[in-house]
């Protein structure tokens, strides 16, 4: 008799166990949304710039060049995202990763069905397509940083302008969760516009050095490590000027070190504004320009610019003069506050402070 009953208990739980799994969320099925959290999220590309007033600033005079600089940074300083890389961490360990094609758009709306959790969330945009950063230590919200590639004295220009947010999801409960989440620029641009006159040279390279070397994505830190020449690229100029234009985009320089801070954007899409991009003299050499000249008789003019105010995420530093006849670069912004040593000989280091 007792074992009967035993028989029967043991039917009754068997057929009650499939019930119990069908309700359960570690079974698999069509309709999960008791076990999950449902995101529709809105990621928006913010841009906070001083491109357009420095244009103004230095080249109003000569619209061909300026319009030619803009096109060359339109990949830069822009709110057109193009691919989006999304990272969900769970005590700091990635727990799942998705991409997005943004179509040229200054917004993504995505939707995603995430284990109900509370997650830390990285979001990256516009890194495909940069040439010289990469996302390395991904799989870590706290190490995940955006590195320029180690070991190079120099390197070249980056390609892209690279937007980057960050979010935490606490007392996540299932059901549908909403959120926007903006994304602020990282890099930065430094140019250099010349009239090289009558200066007999054959070839003209410039650098720029002093800018950090990595970029923490979760606390939006640099690092400035060995920091590398970035070799400048040439801006294709109309054809009706003999006037030359060079161009790096880098990652910021520090701050001076009386005047550190961070800053936080919280504006439109895309704004332009000199606040709080400083062009006082900070007290201090913050970066550099580097142009070498050389000319018909095979020797090499060296000229450094070092520049004293910080060039921050999303600012574009431009400065504008002239080659004379011995390859030295000297200026026309008198109101950079230059301090010119002229003391010069063939192939020597030409010093001029900004």
């Amino acid at each position: 008799m007792k074992m009967n009953r035993k028989i029967n208990a043991l039917c009754a739980c068997s057929l009650l166990m499939p019930a119990l799994l069908l309700t359960s969320c570690g079974f698999i099925d069509d309709d999960l949304d008791d076990c999950y959290i449902d995101m529709q999220a809105d990621y928006e590309l913010r841009l906070v710039t001083n491109e357009n007033l420095e244009l103004a600033r230095t080249l109003s005079d000569r619209p061909g060049i300026a319009d030619a600089l803009h096109q060359h940074l339109s990949g830069v300083f822009t709110d057109n995202g193009r691919d989006l890389d999304l990272s969900f961490y769970l005590n700091n360990v990635r727990q799942h990763q998705q991409t997005e094609d943004m179509n040229s758009a200054s917004t993504k709306h995505v939707n995603m069905q995430l284990p109900i959790e509370d997650y830390t969330h990285l979001a990256i945009a516009n890194l495909q397509g940069n040439n010289v950063l990469a996302l390395q230590n991904g799989d870590s919200y706290n190490q995940a940083a955006i590195k320029l590639p180690t070991g190079d004295a120099t390197i070249a220009s980056q390609k892209s302008g690279i937007f980057t947010g960050r979010h935490a999801f606490t007392n996540m409960v299932r059901g549908i969760h909403t959120y926007h989440m903006p994304l602020y620029i990282a890099n930065s641009a430094a140019a250099i516009v010349l009239d090289p006159r009558t200066c007999k040279y054959t070839d003209i390279k410039v650098f720029t050095s002093g800018f950090a070397t990595a970029f923490n994505v979760a606390d939006s830190t640099y690092f400035y490590d060995n920091s590398p020449m970035v070799l400048s690229d040439k801006v294709n100029l109309p054809d009706t000027t003999k006037w030359i234009a060079y161009c790096g985009v880098s990652y910021p320089s520090r701050e001076p070190s009386s005047n550190a801070r961070s800053l936080n954007y919280t504006t439109r899409s895309v704004t332009q504004t000199d606040q709080p991009f400083l062009y006082a003299d900070c007290g201090e050499n913050i970066w550099q320009y580097e142009t070498y000249v050389t000319m018909t008789d095979g020797t090499t003019t060296k000229t450094t610019l070092s520049i004293r105010h910080p060039l921050r995420a999303g600012q574009l530093k431009i400065i504008v003069g002239f080659i004379d006849d011995q390859g030295v670069v000297r200026l026309y912004d008198t109101d950079l506050g230059e301090s010119v040593d002229v003391k010069w000989e063939k192939g020597s280091v030409y010093p001029i402070i900004i």
